[in-house]
């Protein structure tokens, strides 16, 4: 529904990275799977995904360079980059730390996203897509719409019931980047974020 409405509202249209607005980002990262960017400005109350890219297979390293040669064909800078929030899980591998201790390593400097429910996140990305503008001048961006589209519940295929647990797929890594966007936009959106979440963390 609510793609359908960005569509209905015109609000899939050319844009243009602006350089004198700086540009958010959030990520999610795979290993095995691709790693998803969302470029973000801001625009009054309006967020513009104004750039995307998907990669695969790649080290830290080289998406700390891929992000500088996006900011300077752009000639753009960043603002807040937002890491998803098992960015901070200590790994077996790297000398023992964590993607955003190897990344601050690197000059990558990230704001830890809060873990929250599944379900939570739907939610707050829903609210996020009724105030989103995407650029279809960009490729990555469309990409990354068309994800957003194809993002749907796991069915049981005996029953035909929908299951609580949407599908694992090429959609759902771009979907899980705008969640961390929308997690840590909480607050702008309207959504209230202050309550105990009992199920996390033991409250």
């Amino acid at each position: 529904q609510e793609m359908l409405e960005m569509e209905d509202d015109k609000r899939v249209r050319p844009l243009q990275v602006d350089p004198r607005i700086p540009v958010h980002t959030s990520v999610d990262l795979g290993i095995a799977d691709d790693s998803v960017w969302c470029f973000w400005q801001r625009y009054g109350n309006m967020h513009r995904l104004v750039d995307g890219i998907t990669v695969n297979g790649i080290g830290l390293e080289q998406h700390v360079q891929l992000l500088r040669d996006w900011a300077h064909k752009n000639k753009a800078f960043f603002g807040t980059m937002y890491a998803p929030h098992d960015a901070a899980q200590r790994e077996l591998g790297g000398r023992g730390l964590s993607r955003m201790d190897q990344a601050r390593n690197l000059g990558l400097i990230w704001k830890h996203t809060p873990q929250t429910r599944l379900k939570t996140q739907i939610a707050v990305a829903s609210q996020l897509f009724r105030m989103t503008e995407v650029n279809s001048d960009s490729e990555g961006a469309m990409h990354i719409l068309e994800a957003w589209k194809a993002y749907r519940w796991t069915t049981n295929k005996s029953t035909g019931q929908r299951l609580e647990t949407p599908v694992h797929d090429w959609a759902s890594h771009a979907t899980s980047s705008a969640m961390t966007y929308a997690i840590n936009m909480a607050k702008e959106l309207g959504v209230r974020m202050d309550y105990t979440d009992e199920i996390l963390s033991g409250g």
